[in-house]
């Protein structure tokens, strides 16, 4: 869901602050939601969260 997601860019952030790097760590996830009655094949549920995915690192890369 995504508060799980918020969640995790949260806590990702907070490591990030602390950790005394020269570099970031970031995670980009692509979330789905699966009917669990649907007859969807799952080759199409991951081509939706593969293209969810990119989504998010677009706005990640112009600020949004």
């Amino acid at each position: 869901t995504a508060a799980t997601v918020t969640r995790l860019e949260e806590q990702l952030n907070e490591h990030n602050r602390t950790a005394g790097r020269n570099f970031q760590l970031a995670i980009s996830v692509g979330v789905v939601y699966c009917d669990p009655n649907s007859r969807e094949p799952l080759t199409e549920l991951i081509r939706k969260a593969d293209a969810d995915m990119y989504q998010v690192k677009q706005r990640r890369r112009i600020g949004q």
